[in-house]
């Protein structure tokens, strides 16, 4: 064993005996050191989003899709007035992101009577509340989670901001109460699991399972490259075939073409772990923060 994996042992160990008790806890849990911080209440159920069948079979074709919507608590002020800008605009809704390790409600609403002008802090999507003298109450934010251009055929991230925005007064101290809703569902993370056909020779076909968390279209949240992708290369014979996770798949064979039927209910079950910061779902684990999504594979768990 090398050394990443010895102190990965090492780590999983000094857990406790009552996590190991419960099941195997893949994700070094202690190493978030955070307290307990949730970020996700529960995993939906799953939600077929699979091609016609018999999807012939050629590259880069999705045989299927299977997802679970991700469940997060919303949060808005209890003071009515306040969330809604005196009962004119919809109220603020605010869900938990991990920033330095410590649970905390950001919004990506804008409200200029609370956080002031929407342009004065660029291209930062979210505004994060802080508690700064430790009395209960929320008096301050900052944004954050800036957005950045990306190329999608290279993969080149723009340049962020020189300065961070800095944290900044709320014009009156506030209270969270449960309540609100999400102000953006078409970019809520979700979890995915996709079986996608890679290279095609005479006698096989590469299919790709890919499993993990994603967020908002497809350009942005694709499986491409992520954690807990599996290459297998599937021999092109007529008749039912088994591949990971237990997918069936069924091949038939049209003049030249070859077709993949895939049964509904594929899809890696996916589950929370750490009290509900981390998603697993294949070989990858998710941490949700406010610049986007910490993505792990069983191979590259962070360690002491």
């Amino acid at each position: 064993m090398n050394k990443a994996g010895t102190s990965l042992v090492a780590t999983l160990a000094a857990l406790g005996e009552a996590a190991a008790a419960a099941q195997a806890v893949d994700f070094p849990c202690a190493r978030l050191n955070d307290g307990g911080t949730r970020i996700y209440e529960a995993i939906g159920p799953r939600i077929a989003a699979k091609s016609a069948s018999p999807v012939r079979l050629k590259r880069n074709a999705v045989l299927a899709d299977d997802r679970h919507d991700l469940q997060t608590r919303w949060r808005t002020p209890d003071d009515t007035a306040l969330s809604t800008d005196g009962g004119t605009a919809r109220p603020l809704a605010f869900r938990t992101y991990r920033i330095a390790n410590m649970s905390t409600p950001c919004t990506s609403m804008s409200r200029d009577t609370l956080f002031g002008p929407r342009n004065r802090d660029g291209s930062y999507a979210l505004r994060c509340l802080f508690d700064t003298d430790g009395d209960g109450l929320f008096d301050a934010f900052r944004a954050h989670g800036e957005l950045v251009s990306y190329n999608s055929r290279t993969g080149a991230i723009g340049k962020a901001a020189v300065t961070a925005p800095p944290t900044r007064p709320l014009p009156k101290p506030m209270r969270l109460a449960d309540g609100g809703t999400d102000p953006s569902p078409d970019f809520a993370p979700k979890v995915l699991s996709r079986i996608r056909v890679g290279k095609l020779t005479k006698d096989s076909a590469e299919l790709i399972f890919a499993s993990g968390v994603t967020a908002g279209p497809e350009i942005f949240g694709g499986l491409l490259g992520r954690p807990g992708g599996q290459s297998v290369q599937m021999p092109l014979r007529e008749g039912d075939w088994t591949g990971p996770h237990g997918a069936r798949l069924t091949l038939t064979r049209k003049g030249g073409d070859w077709y993949a039927s895939v049964p509904d209910g594929y899809g890696v079950p996916p589950r929370l772990q750490c009290g509900g910061s981390v998603v697993e779902v294949g070989d990858s684990f998710t941490v949700m923060t406010d610049g986007g999504m910490s993505m792990f594979s069983r191979t590259n768990l962070p360690v002491e």
